[in-house]
């Protein structure tokens, strides 16, 4: 009866994304469609670090440069006695992205998307894309358990240098994109790493205004450490009549302010109180824009 319900669960879920889902193939003239939103997910061994097979879809583009700030995806995890589902949604439509089964002592399986393709059929290029500053990390039970956050960052880096020369990288990079990395356990319970891999996501929706990408070439500011522990220290290029700052964890929540600030080329922000995680920094002088950037919390 189990086995029913899990297959009926299924085919509904695949329905209800079939509309925004198109099938691809590397052979394409261009991988990269402009007018709509393109998600690859790339799929890299936990233990060897081995690039295994990638997928790409297409869905509509979110207005108002909505997906300026950060990747528009959201991460649902469904725990239960003996089984686990893992969610990734596109925050625009809410439509499914990646779906995942994760099995108590046993072995799950991606239901989503269908159309992975292997390795082979993806090629390199000459140049590496490095990893984005401001590229999300999802974790669910891995870091805490297996291993520490910090590990768990190192161990993402190593897996995005696996698929950072290949060739859909390098079309994802050549205008503002977003990153994602989660690893995937397919078994609950003791954690086998024989049996988990990263998934790495690859987001290029809308082109961001120019006023602020203008001003992050400009490199108006940098944030270090990065990644962090018990402080940041955002530091200005140069002098600015005053500053506003507002720290947001994944889910939008503004869980730091700092308003008003003096003349300052540097302003030092606490963050021993933070979860360990990803946090977007935004900040403002007077009605401006200066940028928006990503730090890690450890």
């Amino acid at each position: 009866m189990k086995k029913l319900l899990i297959l009926g669960f299924l085919i509904i879920q695949i329905t209800l994304s079939a509309s925004s889902f198109q099938n691809f193939t590397p052979q394409s003239d261009t991988i990269i469609k402009e007018d709509s939103m393109n998600f690859a997910i790339l799929m890299v061994d936990f233990l060897c670090y081995s690039f295994e097979a990638a997928s790409i879809s297409y869905y509509t583009k979110c207005p108002d440069n909505c997906d300026i700030d950060s990747l528009p995806v959201y991460m649902y995890f469904d725990p239960t006695w003996d089984y686990a589902r893992v969610y990734f949604y596109y925050k625009y439509d809410s439509s499914l992205l990646f779906g995942a089964w994760i099995i108590w002592m046993g072995t799950g399986w991606i239901f989503y998307p269908t159309n992975f393709l292997p390795h082979e059929m993806f090629s390199y290029g000459e140049e590496s894309v490095p990893l984005p500053e401001d590229a999300e990390i999802y974790n669910t039970t891995i870091a805490g358990n297996y291993c520490s956050w910090e590990e768990y960052v190192i161990r993402a880096h190593k897996a995005w240098d696996a698929i950072d020369s290949l060739e859909i990288t390098q079309q994802f990079a050549a205008k503002p994109f977003h990153v994602g990395l989660y690893a995937y356990s397919r078994r609950e319970g003791v954690f086998d790493p024989v049996k988990a891999d990263w998934i790495i996501f690859l987001y290029r929706g809308n082109e961001f205004p120019a006023s602020v990408a203008d001003l992050e070439l400009k490199k108006s500011f940098s944030i270090l450490p990065n990644p962090a522990t018990d402080r940041i220290k955002v530091e200005f290029y140069e002098t600015l009549e005053e500053v506003e700052i507002d720290v947001l964890d994944i889910f939008g929540s503004v869980i730091h302010q700092t308003r008003n600030q003096p003349s300052s080329r540097q302003i030092v922000i606490p963050t021993s109180s933070w979860t360990p995680g990803v946090y977007i920094i935004k900040v403002r002088s007077g009605d401006h824009i200066i940028g928006v950037k990503r730090v890690i919390k450890l």
